[in-house]
């Protein structure tokens, strides 16, 4: 295999992590008071397409697909090493179920000893801010991928950069809708990629 076997497609994925929301660009989407303004805010750069109803669930429905098809077409039908990813989906199905059966205090011990987990303390605060915690770890692990530029890594980095996006805003969204007060979607943000 030749080292050189992705030169193009990450190329491409460095032309396209321009186009990722920066913490900044988060900001200015927090600031935006209204749930159809938040919308609107998408559609101005570009979330959706020009026939994607007005609609949170379609707008980010096809960012995700837009995202994924950008990095098969890139990937040229190698795109085994895609299926990895198809895990994130199963650990959240994963988590939903622990939530659902963990009585809210009773997490009981679920630690190695001699073991640190840096995560400990966020599951003490919630099950949102362990949730956090983790994706916020995700990125930063992901981070160096920004500068390898012959491997697939950073085609992976950034279909998992989009969906913390996608998270992201869903989250806004979703918060908007029901009225939260901006600190307590403040404590939901994560961190972005870019």
């Amino acid at each position: 295999m030749s080292d050189t076997k992705y030169a193009d497609a990450v190329a491409r994925i460095r032309a396209l992590e321009n186009g990722l929301f920066s913490s900044a660009q988060i900001e200015q989407l927090l600031s935006v008071k209204s749930y159809e303004g938040a919308l609107r805010f998408l559609t101005e750069h570009g979330w959706g397409d020009a026939d994607t109803p007005l609609s949170a669930e379609a707008i980010l429905t096809r960012e995700k697909a837009k995202s994924w098809e950008t990095v098969r077409d890139l990937l040229k039908g190698d795109d085994a090493i895609l299926a990895v990813l198809s895990y994130g989906d199963l650990y959240h199905n994963l988590k939903a179920a622990i939530k659902d059966a963990a009585a809210p205090g009773s997490h009981g011990n679920v630690y190695f000893d001699d073991c640190e987990v840096d995560g400990a303390q966020a599951l003490k605060e919630s099950p949102s801010a362990f949730e956090r915690w983790c994706d916020n770890q995700l990125i930063e692990t992901i981070k160096p991928q920004k500068y390898n530029p012959f491997t697939a890594g950073p085609l992976v980095a950034y279909v998992l950069a989009k969906e913390n996006e996608i998270k992201t805003v869903r989250i806004i969204l979703t918060a908007r809708l029901n009225g939260l007060e901006e600190e307590q979607i403040r404590e939901r943000i994560r961190e972005m990629y870019v």
